[in-house]
Protein backbone atom coordinates (compact mmCIF):
# COMPACT_ATOMS: atom_id res chain seq x y z
CA UNK A 1 0.00 0.00 0.00
CA UNK A 2 2.81 2.07 0.70
CA UNK A 3 3.75 2.13 -2.97
CA UNK A 4 0.25 2.83 -4.33
CA UNK A 5 0.28 6.16 -1.89
CA UNK A 6 3.78 7.18 -2.97
CA UNK A 7 2.95 6.56 -6.81
CA UNK A 8 -0.45 8.61 -6.29
CA UNK A 9 0.91 11.32 -4.64
CA UNK A 10 3.86 11.76 -7.72
CA UNK A 11 1.24 11.57 -9.69
CA UNK A 12 -0.71 14.52 -8.35
CA UNK A 13 3.02 16.30 -8.23
CA UNK A 14 4.10 15.90 -10.94
CA UNK A 15 1.13 15.42 -13.90
CA UNK A 16 -0.01 18.64 -15.30
CA UNK A 17 -2.82 19.64 -15.16
CA UNK A 18 -3.31 17.53 -11.80
CA UNK A 19 -6.08 14.56 -12.38
CA UNK A 20 -9.21 15.07 -10.26
CA UNK A 21 -10.48 12.95 -8.20
CA UNK A 22 -14.19 12.73 -8.11
CA UNK A 23 -16.83 9.96 -6.76
CA UNK A 24 -19.06 8.22 -9.39
CA UNK A 25 -21.99 6.45 -8.77
CA UNK A 26 -21.62 2.42 -9.25
CA UNK A 27 -24.20 0.82 -11.91
CA UNK A 28 -25.83 3.23 -12.86
CA UNK A 29 -25.81 2.15 -16.77
CA UNK A 30 -25.14 5.65 -17.72
CA UNK A 31 -22.91 6.23 -20.66
CA UNK A 32 -20.46 8.81 -19.22
CA UNK A 33 -16.79 7.81 -19.18
CA UNK A 34 -16.27 7.69 -15.76
CA UNK A 35 -19.26 5.24 -15.22
CA UNK A 36 -18.26 3.23 -17.66
CA UNK A 37 -14.50 3.04 -16.49
CA UNK A 38 -15.89 2.16 -13.42
CA UNK A 39 -18.22 -0.55 -14.85
CA UNK A 40 -15.18 -1.96 -16.56
CA UNK A 41 -13.08 -1.86 -13.37
CA UNK A 42 -15.59 -3.56 -11.51
CA UNK A 43 -16.01 -6.22 -14.41
CA UNK A 44 -12.37 -7.05 -14.33
CA UNK A 45 -12.93 -7.16 -10.48
CA UNK A 46 -15.47 -9.84 -10.52
CA UNK A 47 -14.09 -11.30 -13.44
CA UNK A 48 -10.95 -12.27 -11.43
CA UNK A 49 -12.66 -14.09 -8.86
CA UNK A 50 -13.97 -16.73 -12.00
CA UNK A 51 -10.68 -17.23 -13.40
CA UNK A 52 -9.49 -20.45 -14.28
CA UNK A 53 -5.91 -20.19 -14.74
CA UNK A 54 -2.90 -19.83 -11.95
CA UNK A 55 -3.24 -16.28 -10.88
CA UNK A 56 0.08 -14.80 -9.02
CA UNK A 57 -0.11 -14.22 -6.01
CA UNK A 58 0.07 -10.62 -4.69
CA UNK A 59 -0.59 -8.81 -0.74
CA UNK A 60 -4.09 -7.48 -0.52
CA UNK A 61 -4.23 -3.24 -0.37
CA UNK A 62 -5.34 -2.03 2.68
CA UNK A 63 -5.26 1.46 1.72
CA UNK A 64 -3.29 2.20 5.12
CA UNK A 65 0.01 3.35 6.00
CA UNK A 66 2.29 1.68 8.56
CA UNK A 67 2.36 3.05 11.62
CA UNK A 68 6.35 3.55 11.37
CA UNK A 69 7.80 3.53 8.19
CA UNK A 70 11.59 3.77 7.34
CA UNK A 71 13.22 5.70 5.15
CA UNK A 72 16.88 5.20 3.45
CA UNK A 73 18.52 8.11 1.70
CA UNK A 74 19.99 5.54 -0.67
CA UNK A 75 16.62 3.25 -1.04
CA UNK A 76 13.24 5.66 -0.20
CA UNK A 77 10.97 3.97 1.88
CA UNK A 78 11.62 0.40 3.25
CA UNK A 79 9.14 -2.30 2.17
CA UNK A 80 10.87 -4.98 3.17
CA UNK A 81 12.15 -7.05 6.24
CA UNK A 82 14.05 -4.22 7.75
CA UNK A 83 16.48 -6.65 9.69
CA UNK A 84 17.91 -8.42 6.36
CA UNK A 85 18.28 -5.14 4.86
CA UNK A 86 20.77 -3.72 7.97
CA UNK A 87 22.36 -7.21 7.18
CA UNK A 88 22.68 -6.94 3.75
CA UNK A 89 24.01 -2.81 4.18
CA UNK A 90 26.42 -4.25 7.05
CA UNK A 91 27.85 -6.70 4.58
CA UNK A 92 27.89 -4.31 1.58
CA UNK A 93 29.99 -1.48 3.76
CA UNK A 94 32.35 -4.41 4.85
CA UNK A 95 32.76 -6.13 1.23
CA UNK A 96 33.88 -2.17 0.27
CA UNK A 97 36.31 -1.24 3.10
CA UNK A 98 40.04 -0.74 1.98
CA UNK A 99 40.83 -3.29 4.45
CA UNK A 100 38.85 -5.91 3.07
CA UNK A 101 40.39 -6.08 -0.31
CA UNK A 102 43.05 -7.85 -1.58
CA UNK A 103 46.08 -6.04 -3.13
CA UNK A 104 46.33 -5.85 -6.85
CA UNK A 105 47.87 -9.42 -7.76
CA UNK A 106 49.75 -9.43 -11.12
CA UNK A 107 49.99 -12.23 -13.48
CA UNK A 108 53.77 -13.83 -12.92
CA UNK A 109 54.20 -14.27 -16.13
CA UNK A 110 53.95 -10.63 -16.50
CA UNK A 111 57.16 -9.89 -14.57
CA UNK A 112 58.92 -13.05 -14.07
CA UNK A 113 59.70 -16.01 -17.01
CA UNK A 114 60.62 -18.61 -14.64
CA UNK A 115 58.25 -21.06 -13.78
CA UNK A 116 57.43 -21.96 -10.38
CA UNK A 117 58.45 -25.05 -8.49
CA UNK A 118 55.40 -27.91 -8.36
CA UNK A 119 55.13 -27.87 -4.61
CA UNK A 120 56.25 -24.90 -2.85
CA UNK A 121 55.06 -25.14 0.20
CA UNK A 122 55.85 -28.71 1.10
CA UNK A 123 59.70 -28.17 -0.25
CA UNK A 124 60.87 -25.47 2.05
CA UNK A 125 63.20 -25.76 4.53
CA UNK A 126 61.11 -23.84 7.27
CA UNK A 127 57.09 -23.52 7.88
CA UNK A 128 58.25 -19.97 8.29
CA UNK A 129 59.47 -19.41 4.54
CA UNK A 130 56.55 -21.46 3.57
CA UNK A 131 54.10 -18.80 5.15
CA UNK A 132 55.91 -16.29 3.66
CA UNK A 133 55.72 -17.35 0.26
CA UNK A 134 52.04 -18.15 1.11
CA UNK A 135 51.33 -14.42 2.13
CA UNK A 136 53.43 -13.20 -0.90
CA UNK A 137 51.34 -15.48 -3.96
CA UNK A 138 48.14 -14.48 -2.29
CA UNK A 139 49.45 -10.84 -2.61
CA UNK A 140 48.61 -10.61 1.51
CA UNK A 141 52.00 -9.76 2.37
CA UNK A 142 52.66 -6.99 4.19
CA UNK A 143 54.55 -4.62 2.16
CA UNK A 144 54.75 -0.86 1.88
CA UNK A 145 52.81 -1.25 -1.46
CA UNK A 146 49.75 -3.04 -0.14
CA UNK A 147 49.52 -0.64 3.13
CA UNK A 148 49.65 1.98 0.98
CA UNK A 149 46.72 0.82 -1.36
CA UNK A 150 43.89 -0.32 1.54
CA UNK A 151 45.17 2.37 4.59
CA UNK A 152 46.88 5.18 3.18
CA UNK A 153 49.15 5.31 6.21
CA UNK A 154 52.62 5.20 4.30
CA UNK A 155 54.44 5.59 1.00
CA UNK A 156 54.52 2.70 -1.14
CA UNK A 157 58.40 3.52 -1.66
CA UNK A 158 61.51 1.19 -0.58
CA UNK A 159 62.90 2.32 2.52
CA UNK A 160 66.19 0.51 1.52
CA UNK A 161 67.00 3.51 -0.79
CA UNK A 162 66.14 1.72 -4.07
CA UNK A 163 64.13 3.92 -6.54
CA UNK A 164 61.00 1.58 -6.61
CA UNK A 165 57.97 0.52 -4.77
CA UNK A 166 58.43 -1.97 -1.98
CA UNK A 167 56.18 -4.53 -3.51
CA UNK A 168 56.63 -8.05 -3.14
CA UNK A 169 58.29 -8.75 -6.08
CA UNK A 170 61.05 -6.19 -5.61
CA UNK A 171 61.68 -7.21 -2.19
CA UNK A 172 62.45 -10.68 -3.25
CA UNK A 173 63.96 -10.17 -6.44
CA UNK A 174 65.34 -6.87 -7.08
CA UNK A 175 65.98 -4.91 -3.64
CA UNK A 176 69.88 -4.91 -3.65
CA UNK A 177 69.62 -4.88 0.35
CA UNK A 178 68.56 -8.69 0.26
CA UNK A 179 70.85 -9.14 -3.09
CA UNK A 180 72.99 -11.00 -0.49
CA UNK A 181 70.66 -13.44 0.65
CA UNK A 182 69.31 -14.75 -2.45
Amino acid sequence: ACSLYRWLFMLLQTVSPSPSISWTAAHTGSHTSQCLANDYVDHMASAAQHSCGLVASAPLATFTMDDYALISSDFGFLECNVSRFVISRLESAYASSNSFHPAQAWPLTLYNCHSLPDFPYTRVSSSFSAVVQLYARSSQLDTAQVRHCRFHDMLPWCHFGCDAFKSTHHIFALCLAFMAIR
